[in-house]
């Protein structure tokens, strides 16, 4: 067996409550494994310590008192921005939020492309249309012209009554 699988029985040796096979495993490995022995021996010490523990008791009325001081202790608003309960919900709302507009951006950003792969995408009519830009734009001033050529016209012909 292994030292971690050792020093896991290590308490129950100490206290007694192994079998005696196991007890001849722990004997036997430790006789080898000074790891382990440092470990059985602080277990050990700690042990001995528990032992000579004696419960104090507490003056009457201690206990009481103790709560009574602690109720009137107010909480400190320094730790409160650290952690509160009701803003985890929050924060974790805002965070999803995050999340999903950076993938949404991200994507909406990559699917439009460069300039160069819009421009390999087109069709010829497309091309051709993007040639003549400046013309179609030319021609859209040359409709507003004739509008306003025509409402003059009209607004002539309202003057003379006719």
């Amino acid at each position: 067996m292994g030292c971690q699988g050792i020093q896991e029985m290590l308490a129950m040796y100490v206290e007694g409550e192994l079998e005696q096979d196991q007890i001849t495993l722990v004997k036997s490995h430790l006789s080898i494994c000074q790891a382990c022995q440092k470990r059985f021996q602080s277990l050990q010490k700690s042990w001995e310590l528990l032992e000579k523990w004696q419960n104090v008791e507490p003056s009457p009325g201690y206990i009481s008192a103790f709560w009574t001081r602690l109720a009137s202790v107010k909480p400190s608003r320094q730790m409160a921005w650290k952690f509160n309960p009701v803003l985890v919900p929050v924060f974790a709302t805002f965070c999803i939020l995050i999340l999903v507009g950076s993938v949404i951006i991200k994507n909406h950003i990559f699917s439009v492309g460069t300039p160069e792969v819009i421009v390999l995408n087109l069709s010829d009519d497309e091309v051709k249309m993007l040639e003549n830009f400046e013309l179609a734009e030319s021609y859209d001033l040359i409709k507003d012209i004739d509008f306003w050529e025509n409402l003059e016209g009209v607004e002539d012909l309202e003057r003379t009554g006719g």
